[in-house]
């Protein structure tokens, strides 16, 4: 989803951090890819948003709330491009389209609000989502490409995966799934449809 639905911007999310909430370890926890230490606990499923929360405070300076972090937290997403929502209600129209997605509850929530503004609504456009927070597993694991394998119920020659991350589509390609990198700020249209006309 980040990166490749969401626009992202990891370095303002960063920013927002150290100086609205004072913490300044901000840079062990977060890169591009991958969520580290408690964050990427969070993305497991091994804490919830409130443990999430509690440790955030503990970490910042004195008088962070959970209001800073949230305030903090939607730095990192940008939001979706009005082009991206029209593709992706087309293409619904023509295949069953699935969601694969290293992310948490609090990003989610953050995406709720986003999604409500631009009418892009995941239950409608998605047949079925890949949680990494409900399924207790992250990408690029070989157990949650398996598991969407599964629950999608496709031969995985016949699926085709995007991502913004050449470690995740070299990941999908080792369960057999036909996968194409996306270079965040492209024409996710003209990759999407590039990659179909191929398979």
């Amino acid at each position: 989803m980040g990166g490749v639905i969401l626009d992202l911007d990891m370095e303002k999310c960063k920013e927002a951090f150290r100086t609205k909430a004072g913490m300044t370890s901000i840079d062990e926890y977060i890169d591009t890819f991958h969520q580290r230490g408690f964050w990427g606990d969070l993305e497991a499923g091994r804490i919830g948003a409130d443990e999430f929360f509690r440790r955030s405070i503990a970490l910042s300076a004195p008088g962070t709330t959970v209001d800073t972090v949230m305030d903090c937290f939607r730095e990192f997403i940008e939001g979706v491009s009005p082009d991206k929502v029209a593709f992706l209600n087309e293409l619904s129209g023509s295949y069953p389209l699935y969601l694969l997605s290293n992310t948490n509850p609090v990003a989610m929530q953050v995406c709720k609000d986003l999604f409500r503004k631009v009418d892009f609504d995941p239950e409608r456009i998605f047949t079925g989502m890949f949680l990494s927070f409900e399924m207790k597993m992250l990408k690029p694991s070989p157990e949650i490409y398996r598991a969407a394998i599964k629950g999608i119920g496709l031969p995985p020659e016949e699926i085709l995966f995007i991502d913004d991350s050449h470690a995740n589509v070299e990941a999908a390609c080792r369960e057999g799934i036909t996968a194409v990198y996306y270079e965040p700020g492209s024409d996710l249209r003209a990759v999407t449809l590039s990659a179909l006309r191929n398979k």
